[in-house]
């Protein structure tokens, strides 16, 4: 439910303890919106179980968590529907590798070896960084099906992320993953 209110304190060099209660109140940001009318103003955002409840520039909720926003901008979460998060550990070894190189090294190289706790490390290290970055939303290309421990340990550290995932399954890495690549 507060994975929405962490676009409010990306950026921060000390964060702020992350909201418990339901109801929250985010005083005091830039909100932007894409409401046509509303557009871009200084106030306030209610959020009641995970979902706005209201906006205005000054919002009375006396029973809500108090998130101080004053320095902070207050949007959406971004939306993203590509990634495949098993591979955030191995994320800048080939900034310039052809496609060929890509397959060959990602996928039968490094991807037949992963194990189940491999992928819930990468899983969970490349959610949180999605988080980090404000994309609140993800679909999680995921072809690491190894085994379907392998699946199970990608969904389990897609949940324990938090955000909203959709975890699209894809083919698996072996026991023989050349059947894929062409030469």
């Amino acid at each position: 439910g507060t994975s929405g209110v962490l676009m409010a304190m990306a950026g921060c060099a000390t964060a702020p303890a992350v909201p418990r209660r339901e109801l929250l109140l985010l005083r005091g940001g830039l909100v932007v919106t894409q409401d046509p009318v509303l557009k871009t103003f200084r106030g306030d955002v209610l959020v009641d179980n995970g979902r706005i409840a209201a906006l205005g520039p000054t919002l009375s909720a006396p029973a809500a968590e108090v998130v101080d926003c004053s320095n902070r901008i207050v949007m959406p979460g971004f939306i993203e529907t590509h990634r495949h998060t098993w591979q955030s550990c191995l994320r800048h070894l080939g900034g310039n590798w052809s496609a060929a190189q890509y397959f060959a090294f990602n996928f039968f190289k490094f991807g037949v070896a992963f194990r189940p706790e491999d992928v819930y490390a990468a899983n969970l290290m490349g959610r949180l960084a999605a988080l980090d970055g404000g994309i609140t939303t993800l679909v999680d290309w995921s072809h690491i099906m190894n085994s379907p421990a392998h699946a199970d340990a990608a969904v389990q550290a897609l949940r324990d992320a938090g955000g909203r995932s959709v975890f699209a399954m894809g083919w698996p890495q072996a026991p023989d993953p050349s059947r894929w690549i062409r030469n």
